[in-house]
């Protein structure tokens, strides 16, 4: 067992990796060799002998080493010499390397020579050389006590006109004692925009004024400005084209609140919408609308610091009208929503107005939509934002606020914030019904919870319907939002592929914070399964009654390519991390702390990659796998469960428990049972901690099981506990097929 060297000396990590032109992992040494004994009296300490690197199975290796320039070290100004051994290769390499302290970590392969013939290499350290020169810096001129001869010294003289700063530079040089300037205003001149005439005083002679009223250019003399040298302004020139519309100064919309606004907002988008345009909703106002607002394409609305506010039945705003019909993405685009409060009003029985099933904001059959900074608040039965095959579309730094089932039924408790849906009849869009899903979408830097009256949407992000086999909403990106409040579910990949779920921070919600799923096969005759979907580096919290993620497949709709790793599950009343039914998921690197049943749960999955997790107080067994063909878990760490195991095979078959760390399991530390079939258990590390009952536990009715090379020491097991084999022949416990207990696992 290693032990991590004294803080006093530092130390350089130093990786590299080696496979063969197919890609797989090589195997061998790399030795790294210093001098015979290194002396280091501060920390009382000899280091003796060569490091040996092993190269694991993906022809990778790392390790730390003592900096060639440690201080207080005997010898000094030394070098490694690193010897690569690889099993199969000839030709090994051998070349010298110094490891500076603060330069790692290091990648063989950006310092090693790639041809073997070339000479090797040992940076020399020089002779200390004499002293140079010093340069100083201040805003105010070098005293003549500062300083010895040929020291430089900048003087940076800062001053601030019309909001612009500049910076005058002056050189020093001390020479004969004293200083001299040797180089001065190192500035250009500066030009300054005003409708008048500023003091001249933290200007510069030779700067430059524009007067922005008249067109006239001055230029700073020895003091003041001078004269006018020139004159920019041009003739009046033709009235342009009313690309940005305001629609308080140019079409009446008054913004009180209680004047009926809808017809001015409405006539400048129509006028922007002829040839594309801007409209301006001024700030600090709120404008009252009773009808949709109709946008067309390439259209901006700008609407920061106001609010705008629905006081009849209808939603919002959409991109299209009645009896509009568009194939695929060739409706309204190049769209742009940029800031303002829009209150959809949903009435909660005292306030408000809005009592359908109405979105908010409705994009359908469109390409290029941008929503920015909009907060959304109050939407009735349906969705803040209706995504209806829509292509390219981002929706960032916006919130979420407030929602309420306003059907009688309660069947709208699942509505989402945003939802992604498809060109179908009864979906909130319009025709054509060609079935089109959403394609790139990105969400990004949004909240989501409740408003001031009303609670939060029922789920923040997702989708609910599905048409067929084949149509599945692509590159979904929800990144690094914020989800506080959730009737059910936060995040709801439904249907989807090529998708990213990364940085979210979820808590909240009334069922898993994250879910992969698809519609039931046996419900809708087809499958509609996930793939390629990416849950990276979310914290997720509480999960009433669920999983906080959760992937669920269903036999003949297996998702595929899921990938759940980095991230932060605790506080779950469930299983912290559940997947049925699904081939090759991989849960890797996650930590899951206070799971309120398992921390981790894989059941019916096939291939299955339990790789590298943080198991931490689960309430009952710590990582299952269940019911699973083939899997690999591996290098995971169980610190502690309430009751139950560490870790728990079950049925199955050909699933690998190798190289994992359980401590202080209550019932077995691994155990494996219900008739699973050739499970390896090889190279686990199982601590008792006083609790655990069983270190390896193979029930009777498992089948074929190796067990070997497994330590099981330094826990004062009680007899017979250690290692409870009772599993069908043959159960193999070392590398020659013997089946003697223990055999060449390690217990005391």
């Amino acid at each position: 067992m290693s032990t991590p060297l004294p803080v006093g000396i530092p130390t350089v990590v130093v990786k590299g990796t080696y496979r063969g032109p197919d890609g797989r992992g090589l195997s061998g040494t790399v030795t790294f060799s210093g001098p015979p004994l290194l002396t280091f009296p501060v920390s009382d300490l000899f280091i003796a002998g060569p490091v040996v690197a092993r190269l694991d199975e993906n022809g990778h290796f790392e390790v730390t080493l003592p900096a060639t320039n440690a201080p207080n070290m005997n010898p000094a100004d030394w070098s490694y010499t690193v010897k690569e051994n690889l099993t199969g290769v000839s030709g090994a390499r051998t070349y010298s390397l110094l490891l500076p302290s603060g330069s790692g970590p290091i990648d063989l392969a950006d310092v090693a020579p790639s041809d073997p013939s070339t000479p090797t290499y040992t940076p020399v350290v020089g002779p200390k050389g004499d002293r140079g020169s010093t340069v100083y810096s201040g805003t105010a001129a070098p005293t003549g006590a500062l300083g010895a001869d040929n020291d430089l010294y900048t003087q940076y003289d800062v001053r601030t006109l019309l909001g612009v700063t500049h910076t005058t530079v002056t050189v020093w040089l001390k020479a004969s004692g004293s200083w001299v300037v040797v180089g001065g205003d190192i500035r250009g001149a500066a030009w300054y925009v005003s409708n008048s005439t500023p003091a001249a005083t933290n200007a510069k002679p030779g700067d430059l004024l524009l007067r922005s009223d008249t067109g006239d250019v001055l230029q700073r003399g020895a003091s003041t400005w001078g004269s006018a040298v020139a004159n920019l302004k041009g003739a009046t020139g033709a009235t342009g084209s009313p690309f940005v519309l305001d629609v308080v100064a140019a079409y009446g919309a008054v913004g009180n609140g209680t004047t009926d606004d809808t017809t001015a907002i409405q006539n400048a988008l129509n006028a922007a919408g002829v040839a594309g345009g801007t409209v301006v909703l001024p700030g600090g106002k709120t404008y009252r609308i009773t009808n949709y607002l109709n946008v067309k394409s390439n259209v901006t609305i700008i609407a920061r610091g106001a609010t705008i506010r629905q006081t009849s039945t209808f939603g919002l705003l959409r991109n299209f009208v009645t009896g509009d019909s568009f194939a695929t993405y060739s409706g309204y685009g190049g769209i742009v929503i940029e800031g303002g409060v829009w209150d959809a009003n949903a009435s909660d029985g005292t306030t408000g107005s809005v009592t359908g099933l109405v979105n908010a904001f409705t994009f359908a059959h469109a390409q290029d939509i941008t929503l920015r900074d909009v907060t959304v608040r109050n939407v009735s039965s349906a969705h803040a934002v209706e995504l209806n095959a829509v292509s390219d579309a981002r929706i960032i730094n916006c919130r979420f606020e407030g929602f309420r089932d306003n059907t009688g039924d309660t069947s709208r408790g699942f509505s989402e914030a945003i939802q992604l849906d498809y060109s179908i009849s009864g979906g909130g869009g319009i025709g054509a019904f060609d079935n089109t899903p959403c394609r790139n979408i990105r969400i990004e830097g949004c909240y989501f919870g409740a408003s001031s009256r009303l609670a939060g949407f029922g789920r923040a992000v997702g989708s609910h319907t599905s048409v067929s086999a084949s149509a599945k909403h692509d590159n979904v990106q929800v990144l690094n939002c914020t989800v506080v409040a959730t009737g059910q579910e936060g995040i709801r990949a439904y249907g989807w592929m090529n998708s990213t779920i990364s940085r979210n921070r979820i808590s909240g919600t009334g069922s898993a914070c994250i879910v992969i799923t698809g519609p039931d096969p046996g419900v809708t005759g087809y499958s509609n399964v996930c793939s390629q979907i990416a849950v990276h580096g979310n914290t997720v919290s509480v999960a009433p009654g669920s999983s906080p993620i959760r992937v669920v497949g269903f036999a003949t709709a297996r998702p595929t390519g899921v990938s759940i790793s980095g991230n932060v599950v605790f506080g779950s009343t469930a299983t912290g991390i559940y997947v049925s039914q699904a081939t090759a998921p991989q849960i890797t690197a996650n930590q899951i702390t206070d799971a309120g049943s398992s921390s981790i749960y894989a059941i019916n999955c096939s291939a299955v990659h339990i790789v590298g997790n943080q198991c931490v107080n689960s309430a009952s067994t710590a990582l299952g796998v269940d019911a699973c063909t083939g899997g690999f878990v591996s290098g995971n760490n169980i610190e502690g469960t309430v009751a139950s195991h560490g870790l728990f095979i079950s049925g199955g078959s050909d699933v690998t428990v190798q190289g994992n760390r359980v401590n202080g399991a209550k019932g077995s530390g691994i155990r494996a049972t219900t008739s699973t079939a050739r499970c390896r258990i090889i190279n686990n590390t199982v601590l008792r901690a006083g609790v655990t009952a069983l270190g390896i536990d193979v029930t009777a009715s498992a089948t074929g099981v190796l067990v070997i090379n497994n330590d099981l020491t330094g826990s004062a097991w009680p007899a017979s506990t250690a290692l409870s084999l009772l599993g069908a022949a043959p159960l193999i416990t070392d590398w020659a097929a013997g089946t003697a207990n223990p055999g060449q696992n390690l217990v005391s």
